[in-house]
């Protein structure tokens, strides 16, 4: 099933290659045929190194040294393809890929773990086959940012009868691969353990993590420093002289913090390192039960060693891991400190807001008052102005008796005076109808308007992008503000 789920897999891949190289460390029990070598790794040389042709011919030795064990890799130390770690791409040409996994016996299921999450370790003993062997799969791989990639990944396998473990690992420049390979080779001589390269990795990372978690924890103590001592010279119910916060910064600091502390969780390299472990001590069980003879005492004095260090990085992690909650808590306790800050802020807004309504509606009662005066004095006076006015025309004389004070032509005056006042009162009517309704359609968009910018007013200048400015404005057009909430400032 591993076979044709690899094939299957092998048909969908697309080929991004990579500079390769090698890494050949072949230990003999006389250490003058012992070797160690590494360069680029050509075209026209892959198929010869898989092979172990030509210029890869192993040695014979004159018969009086034996082969112990050794290591050969394909390398690609700096990866620089930003897609290099998708599930559908390998940095071999597809041929070359299909021939490495075979001829160096890899495991099939190399292709289907490009799709694991997380820092993944998966190893398998098989003792029942003509060839026992022992595979591991150790690969960690970021998604992409800002058009990189980040990762790294190691398919090896250990036979049995031939004493070498085969492999292929690659990963970008931060993952330090070239500087890894040096270690290893440091220490494979005079013997190498199948085991050696991982826990070379892990011990290297967990050095990372150590660093990572004390920035962060510095990062931690200035937060602090900037909030809660602000909070206690403050308290919430005084409001104390004003004193501006970058909340936005702080914010900022806080969030990218907590990812730091999430990305490292020691408890994933933790679970990863179980897996080593227990790869570890599969290995020296099949390896006693394998060989004729007790275990080679160097060989013995390197496992040894391996566990010992195992035990050390697991002592460390868990002691990271409890580091990790405790900085989780503080950020926790910092953020519900500025939350405070920023409601003490919101708070105080209210109060400014409340106090600019009532001095609005003060300013209102005040018009009110006024209108009304002038409504009842124009109501006061108007008839009697009204009656002067009738009276004063030229159609009444009053010099004279009353029965001929009246002019004759008095029904002139009404006849005009109608139509005139129908046609006027017509075109007041008129435009009170278009201005009411032009009205009505800028008070509601105005009132949207106004609540709008009294929203973004209020999460721009207290809240400093703590989340709700995305939510509100996501869906929300920009207005010019500047115009629109001067009256809230």
């Amino acid at each position: 099933m591993d076979e044709y789920l690899f094939s299957e897999h092998l048909a969908r891949l697309r080929a991004l290659p990579e500079p390769t190289s090698y890494l050949e460390i072949l230990n003999f029990s006389d250490h003058r045929y012992s070797s160690a070598k590494t360069r680029s790794l050509s075209r026209d040389d892959f198929q010869d190194f898989l092979d172990r042709k030509g210029p890869f011919l192993p040695k014979t030795g004159d018969g009086s040294s034996s082969f112990f064990n050794g290591i050969r890799l394909v390398v690609q130390p700096e990866v620089r393809e930003p897609e290099t770690f998708l599930s559908d791409v390998v940095s071999l040409e597809v041929s070359q890929y299909e021939s490495l996994i075979r001829k160096m016996r890899l495991p099939f299921q190399g292709l289907e773990a490009s799709t694991a999450v997380g820092p993944f370790f998966w190893w398998s003993l098989d003792m029942e086959s003509a060839n026992p062997k022992l595979q591991f799969i150790f690969r960690k791989s970021d998604s992409q940012q800002k058009g990189t990639t980040r990762g790294w990944e190691m398919m090896l396998t250990y036979c049995f009868e031939s004493k070498i473990t085969s492999g292929y690992v690659k990963g970008t420049k931060s993952a330090g691969i070239k500087r890894l390979l040096q270690q290893l080779t440091a220490c494979s001589r005079p013997v190498a353990h199948p085991l050696l390269l991982p826990i070379l990795l892990i011990h290297d990372l967990s050095a990372k993590n150590d660093e990572e978690h004390r920035g962060v924890r510095e990062n931690i103590r200035r937060l602090e420093g900037a909030l809660s001592q602000r909070y206690q010279i403050h308290a919430a119910i005084g409001y104390g002289p004003e004193r501006e916060i970058d909340l936005d910064s702080l914010n900022q600091q806080l969030t990218e913090c907590q990812c730091r502390v999430l990305q490292k969780k020691p408890q994933a390299w933790r679970n990863a390192l179980d897996r080593v472990e227990k790869a570890t001590n599969a290995f020296w069980g099949a390896i006693q039960d394998y060989a004729e003879d007790n275990p080679d005492q160097r060989l013995q004095s390197i496992h040894r060693g391996l566990l010992s260090r195992l035990d050390f990085l697991a002592g460390k992690l868990d002691s990271l891991e409890s580091y990790a909650h405790v900085s989780l808590e503080r950020l926790k306790s910092q953020r519900e400190v500025m939350l405070s800050i920023l409601d003490q802020r919101e708070s105080r807004l209210s109060l400014r807001i409340a106090a600019q309504q009532h001095r609005l509606a003060d300013a209102s009662k005040r018009d009110s008052t006024s209108m009304k005066t002038l409504t009842f004095l124009g109501s006061l006076f108007l008839p009697g102005t009204f009656i002067s006015s009738v009276f004063s025309m030229s159609f009444f004389d009053f010099s004279k008796d009353l029965k001929s004070s009246v002019s004759s032509n008095l029904w002139l005056y009404f006849v005009l005076m109608a139509p005139l006042t129908i046609f006027f009162v017509g075109i007041w009517w008129r435009f009170d109808q278009a201005r009411c309704k032009q009205v009505d359609e800028e008070g509601e968009d105005g009132e949207e308007l106004n609540m709008q910018a009294l929203e973004n007013h209020i999460i721009r200048e207290l809240q400093k992008r703590t989340g709700a400015q995305l939510t509100w404005k996501a869906n929300r057009p920009w207005y010019d503000e500047k115009k629109i909430t001067h009256n809230y400032t």
